[in-house]
Parts: C-alpha cells; sequence; structure tokens
C-alpha cells in the first residue's frame, strides 16, 4: 500500500490562496486523494513497498518546486545522487539534502 502523509502545519500558510497551498503530483488520482496535491511547507512521509516509485514521486515533487525557484527538501536514504540530480535538472542551490542512515534517523532529523 502507498501513503503520503502530511507530518506538520506551518500556521500562515493558512493565509495563502488555496491555489498556492498545494504541489500537484501529476498523478490526477492522488491528487485527488490527497485533497490537490502535496501540502507546501510540510514535510511528507512517503511509504510503500520496495520499487513502488516512492522516490521518483518525491524526485518529480523536488524537482517541481526547485524548477519554481523555491527550496525543497529531500531527507531520507543515502542513495541520493547529487550529480544525477544535477543531470536531471535540479538546481541544487534550491535542493537541501540531509542524507541518513536508517529510518530512525530520518524520524529524528524530521
Amino acid at each position: 500500500m502507498f501513503s503520503a502523509t502530511p507530518i506538520d502545519t506551518a500556521p500562515f500558510l493558512k493565509r495563502l490562496p488555496e491555489d498556492l497551498r498545494t504541489l500537484s503530483t501529476g498523478l490526477t488520482n492522488l491528487d485527488i486523494f490527497l485533497g490537490s496535491g502535496f501540502p507546501i511547507g510540510q514535510l511528507v512521509e512517503l511509504s510503500g513497498p520496495a520499487s513502488s516509485g516512492k522516490a521518483t514521486l518525491a524526485l518529480s515533487a523536488c524537482l517541481q518546486i526547485t524548477e519554481s525557484g523555491q527550496v525543497a527538501a529531500w531527507i531520507g536514504s543515502p542513495q541520493f545522487n547529487p550529480l544525477a540530480a544535477l543531470e536531471a535538472g535540479f538546481s541544487l542551490q534550491k535542493l537541501l539534502v540531509v542524507r541518513l542512515a536508517n529510518g530512525l534517523s530520518i524520524l529524528r532529523a524530521a
């Protein structure tokens, strides 16, 4: 099973227009399930079985955010490859990468 769970919220975001509070996943059914996409300004945890597309979905969202000039954070496994991210078009100046060894470290960092 796949899930995307908002972990935290920022009260000031409630003052933003609704269309600026979320980022489309690019998948209509997932956007509907999430209530129009990923919440902006919140930590989102993607979970699911191996090879279910979690990293691909997260990278796509991070790319959309950085392309718009905003800062995105990648908190996750040490397999993140900044060279591959550059080749994919990421602005590394707009991407905060936190590499952690295991799930417990990821939860502590968040």
